[in-house]
């Protein structure tokens, strides 16, 4: 390949560095803001599903302590019912409105205030 001049001074060519050296640093900018930004979006995505997670939990287990609590006051309700069959109806209650579970199931995945909260429902709940 033949050394290329500068037309006016007849000196052979300098490569430009400065132009390729700008463009590889504009270049290594762009990547890493992309970067910058996906790692962003996928943290905030990853938190998203986590709230809605925990949001659908503390839902479905405030769901079961309603309908454990509705099968409860149908058992008592009844004045004609031995007790030793209300009593089973209401062991079938917890049962049915799987309230254990789903008090597990918060114990194991949420913060302390939470838990404590849970418990404290689930409890009352019981000692009715």
């Amino acid at each position: 390949m033949p050394t290329q001049h500068h037309p006016a001074t007849g000196q052979p060519r300098q490569m430009q560095w400065g132009s390729l050296t700008s463009t590889a640093t504009g270049a290594l900018i762009g990547v890493l803001a992309t970067l910058a930004a996906d790692l962003s979006q996928a943290k905030r995505t990853r938190h998203d599903s986590e709230h809605n997670t925990w949001r659908q939990l503390y839902a479905d287990y405030l769901a079961a302590l309603a309908r454990t609590r509705n099968h409860l006051r149908l058992a008592t309700r009844s004045a004609h019912t031995p007790p030793k069959e209300r009593a089973r109806q209401a062991i079938e209650a917890f049962k049915e409105g799987n309230a254990y579970e789903l008090r597990y199931h918060v114990a194991l995945t949420s913060s302390t205030p939470v838990i404590e909260a849970s418990t404290t429902a689930f409890r009352a709940l019981r000692d009715l």
